[in-house]
């Protein structure tokens, strides 16, 4: 049969396209933050005090708790560490850090100053 051939080689599947994961570079994201001069971690009970820092909160999985970020808000470069993103770290496992969700508990955080866009950079020299 003539329609055969033509159906078979229309019907070659075409490879599939390779999976591509964003940049965490320069990307901008719907965050909570963290004024300085708070205490910042993990969670609210285990966080160090580091003075002159800014601690974001985020639900992105390509951010793990504790990744060291800068950002660039208010034209100036902050160095942060991400908090409140994984399981063992907050209440994100319940949870996911929404825009609206973020503003409805950022009066009951202690130290917490608000929500802002930021592009930020992965990593910091620890110099």
């Amino acid at each position: 049969m003539i329609l055969s051939p033509i159906l078979a080689a229309l019907t070659i599947a075409a490879p599939a396209p390779a999976a591509t994961v964003p940049p965490v570079t320069a990307y901008r994201e719907l965050v909570g933050w963290y004024k300085p001069t708070n205490p910042l971690g993990c969670t609210p009970h285990r966080r160090p005090h580091i003075r002159d820092a800014i601690g974001i909160a985020t639900s992105d999985p390509r951010l793990p708790c504790g990744t060291k970020l800068r950002i660039l808000w208010r034209g100036k470069t902050h160095r942060v560490r991400v908090i409140d993103t994984c399981p063992t770290c907050a209440d994100d496992a319940q949870f996911p850090l929404t825009f609206l969700l973020t503003e409805r508990l950022k009066w009951r955080l202690d130290g917490f100053w608000g929500t802002q866009l930021v592009i930020w950079e992965r990593g910091w020299a620890d110099s």
